[in-house]
């Protein structure tokens, strides 16, 4: 299956700990072992989240992989 999300966790540090790719959202959650709710929210780019409020909350990115053909599995 082709990997269509890339997610990016930063510690307060602003340093890079978690750099990978995925299928789905799903597989996001279960392996950072977050809710399904939160991965969700946090791909859809909100911005209040309660849970971020938290003095030592790691910076989550996810990104959609844009589909540009480099045949990546």
């Amino acid at each position: 299956m082709k990997k269509k999300f890339n997610c990016i966790v930063k510690n307060h540090n602003d340093e890079i700990i978690h750099d990978e790719k995925y299928c789905t959202l799903k597989d996001i959650s279960e392996d950072l072992g977050l809710t399904n709710a939160m991965v969700y929210d946090l791909s859809s780019r909100k911005r209040d989240l309660k849970y971020s409020k938290f003095k030592y909350y790691p910076k989550i990115e996810i990104n959609k992989i844009l589909d540009n053909n480099n045949g990546e599995n």
